[in-house]
């Protein structure tokens, strides 16, 4: 979030903002809005070339027969994101519809048939500039790989992972600081920990906490517990990696890029096949967030019949369907490659069976923990009462939002303030107290706040029936002791909810979704205030 909001407030200076919030104004004025999307799923299932299935089994490894995939899911990962949204949406404004953006030819090629100019001498330089910037920066991560092998051979550090579980990409509050904070830690501990004999819980997080989850010790670890730990393996790591570093090079003279984009993947690649499997982890777990590459290096440890998942800590990762309208899935779920997920319910099982193509095993769980850390809790005095929950999606500012290129304006703060303001009216009519969780602190958000979603929320604060807690209260302790839960669509907290036992419903306060197609969700989807009026009647006189 924090370097989301320093690059909105460099595109501030200039007239970037106008030029691009020009182009969707044009497209939503043609009701065209879903051309972005559209779009980016045209690149996702454009294959690149040909040749890079055939590459250097020596150089790439395991997954060299299935490459042109991960390269694939390395650029989609990188490029294809809010940055190129805003060049789709400014070339709308621009009457040559010209692109500037570093892309391979097989996209750029693609975008000039779907009516842009992108295909020019400018942009393969600047793709060209690209490649050697990633390589360059695959260069320098591989030298402070040696950097920390060497200090480690050293001093002797020999570590034997075996009895370990690998938790990728963590930030510090997904870490547990006592057995009850509700993290991935602690519920992988709780579902699956307390029953495997497991010394170790790795991450990557820069800390040095200690702490232990009934004995079983958090621990850091650069590079999933890869790095050489004798000097025959270092000499061969250098040896691999001075012949791979002009390889690539010489592989990119020749028009195979490929090489120097995924350099530092593929060095991850050869450290995981070189190092003992006996030693290794027997999991390594990823979240959604990265769903859209699978390393190299997995393919490897596979390779060594060590299971890698990738989990749900959140189940609303289905575009919106609305009345009348095609429902266009976003976000490149037809291009993962995972052999294992651990998902919440049935429904997210059949999301993962619709859309990723690849066959794979799929195990349904329960709701998942992923990022409290803190033991912080509600008021005595509120949490004593028969109160509603309500989950929201805090909108961003209106021009930031517009660069996620969705095809329909849902998550704004029209409807946001909607959802809050119809829920309320109802509630306090029947003497409710309703209780508000934010995701996010508002202040999080900085340059990216919306101001009119902000003044609402201020607004209801001062009314007696409605309370706004702390965000970094954990939401299932909120949901545990609630009266009724309602969520806006299609968040976790429902579902939860409903897992639970509780009462639960999805508000549309807009009436525009289609709630045919979303009674597969199993929790019901209350469209309008009026809805909302009879149900909460009902509720309270039955």
């Amino acid at each position: 979030m924090i370097k989301i909001n320093k690059r909105y407030k460099l595109l501030k200076s200039n007239s970037k903002v106008r030029l691009f919030m020009r182009g969707y104004n044009i497209l939503k004025n043609k009701n065209d809005l879903y051309s972005i999307p559209l779009i980016r799923k045209k690149i996702g299932s454009t294959f690149l070339n040909s040749q890079v299935n055939h590459s250097s089994q020596t150089f790439f490894g395991s997954s060299n027969s299935n490459l042109e995939l991960t390269l694939r899911q390395f650029l989609l990962t990188k490029l294809i994101g809010i940055d190129f949204n805003m060049k789709l949406l400014s070339s709308f404004a621009k009457p040559n519809r010209r692109i500037l953006y570093p892309i391979p030819k097989e996209w750029r090629v693609l975008l000039d048939k779907s009516g842009f100019v992108s295909d020019f001498f400018l942009n393969r330089i600047y793709w060209n500039l690209y490649v050697l910037f990633i390589f360059c920066y695959g260069v320098y991560l591989n030298l402070i790989r040696f950097f920390h092998s060497f200090i480690n051979i050293i001093r002797n550090r020999k570590t034997d992972y075996s009895r370990g579980i690998s938790f990728q990409k963590l930030a510090y509050n997904n870490l547990p600081v006592s057995n009850n904070s509700h993290t991935i830690i602690n519920w992988y501990h709780n579902y699956f920990g307390k029953k495997e004999n497991n010394l170790y819980y790795m991450h990557d997080v820069n800390t040095n906490s200690s702490f232990s989850v009934d004995n079983v010790q958090l621990k850091k670890v650069r590079d999933s517990g890869f790095l050489p730990q004798s000097f025959n393996k270092l000499i061969k790591y250098f040896l691999w990696f001075i012949w791979a570093l002009f390889f690539s090079f010489y592989k990119f003279l020749n028009g195979k890029y490929w090489y120097m984009i995924l350099f530092n993947e593929a060095s991850l690649a050869f450290l995981a096949r070189n190092t003992d499997s006996r030693i290794m982890p027997e999991k390594f777990l990823f979240h959604q967030i990265g769903h859209k590459l699978k390393p190299l290096w997995t393919y490897e440890v596979e390779k060594f019949n060590k299971r890698v998942y990738l989990y749900f800590y959140a189940t609303n990762i289905e575009n919106l369907k609305f009345n009348n309208e095609p429902l266009v899935q976003d976000h490149f779920w037809e291009n993962t490659s995972w052999n294992n997920f651990l998902v919440w319910n049935d429904n997210q099982a059949n999301f993962i069976k619709k859309y990723c193509k690849k066959p794979s095993v799929i195990t349904i769980v329960e709701p998942i923990y992923f990022n409290t850390n803190n033991n912080l809790k509600l008021d005595r005095s509120v949490e004593s009462k028969n109160y509603v929950a309500i989950f929201d999606i805090q909108p961003f500012r209106t021009s930031f939002f517009q660069l996620f290129g969705a095809g329909q304006e849902y998550y704004t703060a029209k409807v946001a303030n909607l959802f809050l303001n119809d829920i309320f009216e109802v509630t306090n009519k029947y003497k409710l107290l309703l209780v508000h969780k934010l995701k996010r602190d508002l202040s999080i958000y900085g340059s990216l706040e919306n101001i009119t979603f902000k003044k609402n929320l201020l607004s209801l604060k001062k009314q007696k029936r409605f309370i706004s807690v702390n965000p970094e209260i954990s939401a299932f302790k909120i949901i545990d002791h609630s009266l009724v839960t309602i969520s806006m669509q299609f968040t976790s907290s429902s579902v939860y909810a409903k897992f639970r036992n509780k009462p639960t419903f999805f508000y549309d306060p807009t009436s525009k979704l289609d709630n045919s197609y979303f009674k597969k969700n199993k929790i019901l989807l209350i469209s309008g205030k009026d809805e909302l009026e009879n149900w909460f009647n009902f509720f309270l006189n039955n």
